[in-house]
C-alpha cells in the first residue's frame, strides 16, 4: 500500500506471469516480469490517459506492446479493519480432523474454474467452514502475504449459495486475521457483483481496482 503513497506513478518489477495495474484514487501502481517491464515504462504514459473502468481500453492498452494469454479485471480490492468490520453470528467453525471427509465432499462440488479463484486447502486450526445438517456447505480462509496481508479466500456449495453462507465463513475468517493482528483482504472480479456485495457488507471498503495481464 505504501506504494501509492509515494507518488502518483510507480512502476516496479514482480515476478507474477504477467503485468499488473493497481489504481487507488488518482494514484497508479504497475508491476511486470523484468522481461517486460521496458516495454511497460515505455507505454506507461498512454495508461495513465485511459478510463480504468474501461476493461475494453484497457485491453487495447495491452495489444499496443504485449499478446495476452487473457486479461483478468476489473478486479475488486477490498479491506478492513476492527471499527470497519461487521460481524456476522454464525454456526461456522474451524474445521477439525474429523471434517476431512466433508470438505473432500465439499471440494468436488465445486467447479474446477471456481476453486482455482477461491478454494481453501484443508488445514488445522486455518480453515472456516459451515454445516447445514452433515453437508459442508462453505469454506474460507486466508493465506498470509509479506507477514501482515490476510488474502480471504471463499467458496460455496452450488446448492446452497444466495443464502448467506459465504458471508458467514468469510466473516469468521475475517475475525481469525484481525486476532491475529493482519490486515483483511478481500479479492473478487467486478463482474461477480454478488461477491462484491458481500465483502461491502462486511464492511470491506474498496482499496484499489487493478487488472492482470497475463503474457503469453
Amino acid at each position: 500500500m505504501s506504494a501509492f503513497e509515494k507518488a502518483d506513478l510507480a512502476i516496479g518489477t514482480a515476478e507474477e506471469r504477467g503485468v499488473h495495474l493497481f489504481r487507488h484514487g488518482e494514484a497508479l501502481v504497475v508491476t511486470a516480469p523484468s522481461p517486460h517491464l521496458k516495454a511497460v515504462e515505455h507505454n506507461v504514459s498512454a495508461l495513465t490517459a485511459l478510463d480504468f473502468d474501461s476493461r475494453d481500453a484497457i485491453s487495447d492498452w495491452f495489444d499496443g506492446f504485449v499478446s495476452l494469454e487473457e486479461l483478468l479485471g476489473p478486479a475488486f480490492y477490498g479491506y478492513t479493519d476492527s471499527e470497519g468490520f461487521a460481524t456476522v453470528n454464525s454456526a461456522a467453525r474451524l474445521l477439525e480432523s474429523t471434517d476431512e471427509a466433508a470438505y473432500e465432499a465439499f471440494r468436488s462440488s465445486i467447479p474446477e474454474d471456481e476453486w482455482d479463484a477461491g478454494g481453501t486447502p484443508f488445514a488445522l486450526g486455518t480453515t472456516v467452514g459451515l454445516f447445514e445438517d452433515d453437508t459442508l456447505v462453505a469454506v474460507a480462509g486466508y493465506t498470509v502475504w509479506d507477514d501482515c496481508i490476510a488474502h480471504i479466500s471463499i467458496a460455496t456449495h452450488p446448492d446452497y449459495r444466495n443464502a448467506g453462507n459465504g458471508r458467514a465463513v468469510v466473516s469468521r475468517a475475517t475475525e481469525r486475521a484481525l486476532a491475529a493482528g493482519l490486515i483483511p483482504q478481500y479479492r473478487t472480479l467486478d463482474e461477480w457483483p454478488w461477491s462484491v456485495a458481500l465483502a461491502q457488507n462486511l464492511g470491506f471498503e474498496r482499496f484499489a481496482t487493478s487488472y492482470l495481464g497475463v503474457v503469453e
